[in-house]
């Protein structure tokens, strides 16, 4: 299992339309992808038509530690390799709540949202191999 991130603090410089068309190409080439939308604006999630702007988003349940099971967090596109952990605007509650948290709090609380990735990304593996 390989993890690809794209990131640059800059907003504008096609972070998201990278994320999918590398997945895409990902898949045409037989891989299976987990997308992980890690921006409020949910412009993934929108993309492969996941978006949700009424519920908490899954990402941001991740992120809390607030969820019992992988299946309640990926959501599969279409595209039958493609699945994704989607984002909207409660994504900026959560990071807002882990920025106000006192330090040592905060780095346990990232530690934990770690743990919760790797189990994301096993479960995913699972699923995908049954």
């Amino acid at each position: 299992m390989k993890t690809i991130s794209i990131l640059n603090l800059k907003g504008g410089v096609a972070k998201t339309f990278t994320a999918a068309n590398m997945a895409y190409e990902l898949y045409r080439r037989g891989y299976k992808v987990l997308l992980i939308d890690n921006d409020k604006q949910g412009n993934l999630s929108k993309a492969y038509s996941r978006y949700d702007a009424e519920n908490v988003a899954p990402v941001t349940r991740l992120l809390a530690g607030d969820w019992e099971s992988a299946d309640e967090l990926i959501q599969h596109t279409e595209y039958e390799g493609i699945d994704i952990v989607t984002a909207n605007m409660s994504l900026f509650g959560a990071t807002w709540n882990l920025t106000k948290e006192d330090s040592e709090n905060q780095i346990e609380r990232y530690k934990s949202a770690g743990i919760c990735k790797d189990a994301v990304l096993r479960r995913l593996h699972h699923i995908r191999q049954v």
